[in-house]
């Protein structure tokens, strides 16, 4: 008789544990559609499920991702679609590919993916499911080296990264992503005549975030590029020399949204440009108490570009302030801007993107070397020359196809048309005479080889180097 009660036993327990992978497929598969909800409802993807075969120690299923494209849609249409053939092995014992051990959780995915125009199994992602919602994500791109006869050699080492995120309700509440993307090199073939050299050097992204409410998130950014170089026939073109971003962001009280952004660039050669060097770049950028009720909305309205810049003056609130330091040194010299924007007190805030430029307090103060002023009036008087050509050239053509004779058009003297570069220094010595004007002025201020100019708008009264601009103050003729 107890033999017969173990035997029962055993028999219970083997059915328990040959019902329990099953009762874990039927529970994942419900959790893999919440999941996919969560990611379509980021309305950055659109996730389609094109079939799901349900099994017993595994599943499989078909997914289509596409990329929801803004509005209105770029210029160059776009159409990229992925498929992935996804091979699911339910738990509650799985194999753990990315620490390389057995674990307790809801499911592994292997993803056999299908890219246009790519080879099939050219990427590996490999997904580990928790029963606490947490997903886990490894993708793989392996290196890459190919010849192509009669053009060249190309080198590239691939892509290694982790995707972590957690869903609650439908909602992806955390994630954290860690990619890097390896070395590349392209050489031309050496039968060719000019050679062509060019190098990235491996490229790191980090960002980590939670969700503090609807859109707005609480986190930070970090990415580097070490070096990138590109030669033609043994001449640098470009030489760049450790380029790194930042960023944290997030909503305080979720009320007040901050960000700070830095950018800084150790070195860029260009050999062959106006500017041969940029030794360093600095970029700092600061927002201080902005409305994060102001920005959840141009965060919703983003797939909606008109929609987002009408709903872009509820960000403002009194206490909105913005910080910006640029520091600039090159082969022409360097350049300081500062400049902070904010609100006027006892203002109603703004409603309209004009109500802004025309009513934010400025406080801006230039520091900027004559010969960076010069490279800048040049390529200025270029545009200008460009359309002056235009409109001479439209007003020939309107002159020789004139079915009526007219005193402006047929009968006026023959004048000689100036050329481009006529146009371009007479738009030059415009603009020149114009700063000198100011210099005289005193709205701009000259020290060495310098400009300093101080701008200050507060409570809607400009001035410029201490001085109020009268109404007829214009900017240099464009």
């Amino acid at each position: 008789m107890r033999k017969i009660t173990y035997l029962i036993l055993l028999l219970f327990l083997l059915g328990i544990l040959a019902a329990i992978p099953g009762a874990s497929g039927f529970w994942f598969k419900k959790m893999y559609f919440d999941t996919i909800a969560a990611i379509n409802a980021g309305h950055q993807f659109n996730i389609e499920v094109l079939d799901y075969q349900e099994g017993w120690l595994h599943s499989s299923a078909k997914i289509k991702i596409t990329p929801i494209l803004p509005n209105p849609p770029p210029p160059i249409p776009i159409q990229l679609e992925v498929t992935i053939d996804q091979s699911i092995t339910h738990g509650p014992l799985v194999y753990n590919d990315i620490n390389k051990n057995w674990q307790f959780a809801a499911a592994t995915i292997q993803n056999d993916i299908h890219i246009p125009f790519v080879s099939q199994n050219s990427m590996q992602i490999y997904s580990l499911a928790t029963f606490y919602d947490d997903w886990f994500t490894q993708i793989y791109i392996p290196a890459i080296n190919k010849i192509i006869p009669g053009k060249g050699k190309i080198t590239w080492q691939g892509l290694q990264g982790e995707v972590d995120f957690h869903v609650t309700d439908q909602t992806i509440d955390r994630t954290k992503m860690n990619m890097t993307i390896g070395a590349f090199n392209a050489d031309t073939d050496p039968q060719i005549p000019v050679s062509f050299h060019m190098n990235i050097q491996p490229i790191s992204y980090q960002t980590q975030a939670s969700r503090q409410f609807d859109n707005i998130w609480n986190g930070e950014t970090q990415s580097s590029l070490p070096g990138l170089s590109i030669q033609s026939a043994g001449k640098t073109i470009i030489d760049l020399n450790k380029l790194t971003m930042g960023c944290t962001f997030g909503a305080a009280r979720d009320i007040f949204w901050n960000a700070n952004f830095q950018l800084s660039l150790d070195k860029l050669s260009a050999p062959d440009q106006p500017i041969t060097v940029i030794s360093p770049l600095t970029i700092t950028s600061s927002i201080n108490n902005f409305s994060a009720q102001g920005i959840n909305e141009i965060l919703k309205a983003l797939p909606n570009k008109p929609m987002a810049y009408q709903v872009f003056p509820r960000i403002i609130i009194p206490t909105s302030v913005m910080n910006n330091t640029i520091t600039l040194s090159t082969s022409l010299g360097d350049l300081l801007l500062q400049a902070t924007f904010s609100w006027p007190a006892n203002t109603p805030l703004p409603a309209s993107m004009d109500e802004i430029t025309q009513k934010a307090n400025i406080n801006m103060n230039v520091k900027i070397a004559i010969p960076l002023v010069n490279l800048l009036i040049d390529n200025y008087a270029k545009k200008i020359a460009a359309r002056s050509a235009d409109k001479i050239n439209a007003m020939v053509t309107e002159r020789a196809t004139s079915p009526v004779p007219t005193p402006t058009l047929n009968q006026a003297p023959q004048q000689r048309i100036p050329t481009l570069e006529e146009l371009q220094q007479h738009a030059v010595n415009n603009i020149k005479q114009q700063i000198n004007n100011w210099i005289q002025q005193g709205y701009i201020t000259q020290e060495n080889d310098s400009y300093i100019v101080s701008i200050i708008r507060d409570a809607g009264v400009l001035q410029i180097n201490g001085k109020i601009p009268p109404p007829d103050f214009t900017p240099p003729p464009h």
